[in-house]
């Protein structure tokens, strides 16, 4: 079964009926909020909200319907910003329950998501926010999170780490103070570089692999997952979904954190 699904994975017949080009997510808006998952494979799948981002069981508990293309979605009048949530995806006989890898807020520990309306993260003075000129010597600093950002454990590649906010138990924190310190870096005349490590995930069992078992991943001809990495996992960054992921969210760094440049972690695992 491992082998069968890697070559479908990889197979054309697979890229033309799932790949899909919709926004994936949770969108709140005044007219309501839309939630996207893509779950190829999944037989059901159901939204699970919550009135916290940890502890207590789901406040509510909401049926999903296909849409075509592997995604799968669930839309209401309510406007559920700030409401935290996960998903159940029932597939190969087997039910996950899963945070949201597109989320772009959690709750703490990053176990469970959080619909955000990320306007109401920006501080004052952010639309107007730019980098510093270019200067005609670059000089490029390294600089471990504890005395700005950086770390290798990634679960939640659109958020913010959370131990460095004053309050990690509130999604929009985290985003907020991410963003005034990027603001204050340019207006002292520092650019941001962001590195970032799409190459791996924390462990195998990831929200990646919940939501679509094996597809995120390479293998050995054994089955058993490539670890060029050296963390246990390798990302399959030449399927077309994954590599959407990857742009998806480097796009989302540089346009709604203000980031100015990239550095890949282990780059040839990617390419």
């Amino acid at each position: 079964m491992i082998m069968t699904n890697t070559q479908y994975f990889n197979s054309i017949e697979f890229e033309r009926k799932f790949h899909c080009s919709a926004s994936l997510g949770a969108f709140p808006s005044a007219a309501g909020t839309v939630f996207r998952l893509w779950a190829p494979l999944a037989e059901t799948a159901a939204l699970r909200l919550y009135r916290s981002g940890d502890g207590g069981r789901a406040a509510e508990v909401c049926d999903m319907s296909p849409a075509g293309r592997g995604m799968w979605v669930y839309e209401t009048r309510r406007n559920l910003d700030g409401v935290y949530y996960d998903y159940e995806v029932f597939s190969d006989g087997i039910s996950r329950v899963t945070a949201d890898p597109y989320a772009k807020a959690c709750g703490l520990n990053g176990q469970r998501s959080m619909v955000i309306d990320l306007r109401r993260t920006d501080p004052p003075g952010w639309a107007f926010d730019s980098p510093p000129p270019p200067q005609p010597e670059t000089v490029i600093y390294e600089i471990h999170v504890k005395d700005f950002n950086w770390g290798y454990d990634p679960v939640n590649y659109n958020v913010p780490e959370g131990s460095y906010a004053t309050d990690p138990r509130r999604g929009e924190v985290r985003i907020r103070e991410l963003k005034e310190a990027i603001q204050s870096l340019h207006q002292n005349g520092f650019r941001v570089i962001l590195d970032v490590v799409y190459n791996h995930t924390y462990l195998l069992d990831s929200w990646l692999w919940r939501t679509a078992p094996w597809y995120y991943y390479r293998q050995w001809e054994d089955g058993g997952p490539s670890n060029g990495s050296g963390c246990g996992n390798d990302m399959a960054s030449e399927r077309s979904m994954c590599a959407r992921y990857i742009l998806d969210s480097v796009l989302y760094w540089a346009e709604e954190y203000h980031v100015d440049g990239f550095r890949f972690d282990l780059w040839g695992c990617l390419v």
